[in-house]
């Protein structure tokens, strides 16, 4: 039981209207995700640098070794240990560039996909009273808009669509006329030439304003309703 509404002078819709948008894919994904790229580049920055200090750690180690191979004639070992810290370096820098770009990978890869497309709907039943000021709203064009399409108008007409005969003279000042494949038929006990006759059509379907009043020729603030 409703109190206080008016039940048999209220509208009923079945569901809300339906509202679209557009959801920037990548905006969103990097929104969500732009700490855990840093946090893996930060990664990957730690463990190059881990592994170079370890590689001059190995490096100090072989050059100890070669220290201690001055007394006991063996360098072997330690020279071994000292020229792969080179390719153990050259080897961390690999692993640093290709794991960086694996995370470029994945964030191009984002920014490529494209943005989704939504619709909401709402099953849910709208009632309103007719009295009720707050359902309904009006909505117009700009002020300035409005002024350029009533010029627009004012010079041109409406278009209409219609098999008829163009009216050329309903109006004070102009007629504008703009004609689909315009048929003009010569009347009789005339006899215009036909390259003429075709000009005529040309002229209508091309367009043509015709003017009532020489006084106010090319004059569109003339009042011509």
């Amino acid at each position: 039981m409703f109190h206080g509404v008016n039940i048999s002078e209220c509208a009923r819709i079945t569901g809300y209207p339906n509202i679209a948008w557009t959801t920037d894919f990548f905006s969103n994904w990097i929104a969500q995700n732009s700490n855990l790229v840093d946090l893996n580049v930060s990664k990957i920055e730690n463990q190059t640098t881990w592994a170079n200090n370890n590689a001059m750690m190995s490096a100090l180690g072989s050059f100890g070794g070669i220290l201690g191979g001055a007394v006991t004639g063996n360098y072997s070992s330690g020279l071994l240990g000292l020229a792969s810290v080179p390719l153990q370096m050259a080897q961390n820098k690999d692993q640093h560039d290709f794991a960086i770009k694996n995370v470029m990978l994945e964030k191009e890869k984002q920014q490529m996909l494209p943005n989704s497309s939504n619709m909401g709907t709402n099953a849910g039943l709208l009632g309103f009273g007719y009295m009720n000021k707050d359902a309904f709203t009006r909505y117009s064009i700009k002020n300035e808009y409005a002024q350029r399409l009533d010029t627009y108008f004012d010079m041109y007409g409406y278009q209409t669509n219609k098999l008829k005969i163009p009216n050329l003279s309903n109006r004070p000042n102009w007629n504008y006329v703009k004609t689909l494949g315009a048929n003009i038929i010569q009347a009789t006990g005339h006899n215009v030439p036909q390259e003429d006759l075709q000009e005529y059509k040309n002229l209508f379907n091309d367009g043509v304003t015709i003017w009532h009043n020489p006084l106010t020729f090319l004059d569109y603030s003339q009042n011509n309703r």
